[in-house]
């Protein structure tokens, strides 16, 4: 047998033991508020054995789900880069800009405010879009 067909089944059994604690653990604490229901008592805090119950499953849970995962693979972004054009590496349409698409001039806005014609000339800079 193969060392990682070992550690495979490991994490599978802590993935498989970690949900059966799961389900068991709740079940036992919904049964403790039931008990504490029926017996008038007020909830302070749950049993010792509950709370490390809880951190058992969860440890199990998580080191069934480290083991099971397939290794990490390192990012090796120069091999993206290498096999592409530089046009097509620097074409990022994610972060393209449309400010290119208004082609107003800063001077004529502002007096064509000042002379109450902004709408009309703005609507004249504007006809080259169409």
């Amino acid at each position: 047998w193969d060392i990682s067909l070992k550690v495979m089944i490991l994490g599978k059994a802590c993935l498989v033991l970690g949900a059966l604690l799961l389900l068991h653990t709740t079940y036992s604490i919904v049964q403790y508020r039931n008990h504490l229901r029926l017996s008038d008592e007020e909830f302070v805090s749950l049993p010792l054995d509950l709370v490390l119950e809880t951190v058992v499953f969860a440890l199990l849970l998580l080191a069934g789900a480290f083991l099971t995962s397939e290794p990490f693979v390192t990012i090796a972004i120069a091999d993206v880069y290498n096999s592409k054009p530089p046009s097509s590496v620097h074409s990022r349409m994610g972060f393209a800009t449309f400010r290119h698409r208004l082609n107003v001039q800063p001077n004529s806005v502002r007096a064509a405010g000042a002379a109450g014609t902004g709408a009309a000339i703005a609507h004249q800079d504007l006809d080259h879009l169409d």
